[in-house]
């Protein structure tokens, strides 16, 4: 006779709406969503199974909160890693040959691996990542180019345990979880408010620990930012010619790296999102000019796209809708 399962945790985000359920079929079909190589999972003995889930995905990014009875399965090599966040129970994991216990508070770096898993797990949190955004948040945190020792990292299976640094990334995922539970009902907003690049950068900080140590500050600092900007300020009427970093460093008289390190400490970004967000600011100015007779693709050119469907994803990803849709609707007077 099965015992009766205890109540399922709180999800991370989407609880209000969430329904338990006792369909695996369901669950896999969710499930599916965020890990396409799912190829079976099962119910494991001891309870009966249930489970509830929310998944949103945010500009191309899948996230997942799961609470769910024990389940084993066979996951295939996949097109994308997975990350996950063990907020209660046990996940074990054979990858290679090698089996891994994950409890409470780990942090799991699943590269695109064949894996049979047994979830002892009570409440999960699966994040689809992309290896090409985890290098680019990498280079916005270090203010250097990946080398071939840190693209090596996502080839392989990361366990984090908890420990004072990893729990910090931990509750900090935790807090990004907190800002979708209560954007859920507006797709707009999730995607306007970038949360998919807090989760890679967090993630980033996750993977490559180093990453957390401190630049060492000189006498020099507030000098080498008073000049940084100062070069800042010719670059809004500059916005259709192209803009090196290293160029806009070398006026300034430092290094790119610490370009990067004081664009991140000024600004949040990186020198090159920074000009690419003024770009797409004035263009989002030019567009709303009903008076203005430019056509969409002279806009682009004119802040600094050669390529007018860069431009538009660009755009779309920061503004929530294309060009021609914001041009539109000032057009109409809305």
């Amino acid at each position: 006779m099965h015992e009766r399962p205890n109540p399922l945790p709180e999800l991370a985000f989407g609880e209000r709406d969430a329904t338990v359920c006792e369909d695996l079929d369901i669950y896999r079909a969710q499930l599916v969503r965020v890990v396409p190589g799912l190829r079976s999972l099962d119910a494991m003995a001891g309870e009966p199974f249930q489970f509830k889930a929310s998944t949103v995905i945010m500009n191309g990014m899948a996230v997942m909160a799961s609470a769910h009875t024990a389940t084993g399965g066979h996951i295939a090599a996949s097109s994308s890693p997975v990350v996950q966040l063990v907020l209660s129970g046990t996940n074990i994991f054979t990858v290679d040959g090698n089996i891994h216990h994950c409890g409470p508070g780990s942090i799991i770096y699943i590269p695109e691996f064949e894996r049979r898993i047994e979830g002892r797990t009570r409440s999960l949190l699966t994040l689809v990542v992309d290896r090409l955004r985890l290098l680019d948040a990498y280079e916005a945190i270090a203010g250097t180019l990946p080398d071939a020792v840190v693209a090596a990292d996502l080839s392989r299976f990361l366990l984090i345990p908890p420990s004072d640094k990893s729990l910090r990334i931990f509750e900090k995922i935790r807090a990004v979880t907190r800002v979708i539970d209560i954007s859920l009902d507006n797709q707009h907003v999730l995607n306007v408010l970038g949360l998919e690049d807090v989760l890679h950068r967090l993630v980033a900080l996750a993977i490559w620990p180093a990453l957390w140590s401190e630049p060492r500050q000189s006498g020099a600092s507030a000098a080498n930012a008073q000049r940084l900007r100062s070069r800042e300020e010719y670059i809004p009427s500059r916005l259709n010619e192209p803009i090196q970093i290293t160029a806009l460093a070398r006026h300034a008289g430092i290094s790119a790296r610490l370009v990067h390190q004081l664009f991140m400490k000024e600004h949040g970004v990186t020198p090159t999102q920074w000009i690419r967000n003024l770009r797409l600011d004035h263009a989002r100015m030019l567009l709303m000019d009903r008076h203005s007779p430019l056509r969409v693709r002279h806009i682009a050119a004119q802040c600094g796209f050669a390529k007018p469907g860069l431009f538009s994803a660009s755009y779309r990803q920061r503004f929530g809708e294309t060009p021609v849709e914001t041009r539109n609707r000032f057009l109409r007077g809305l």
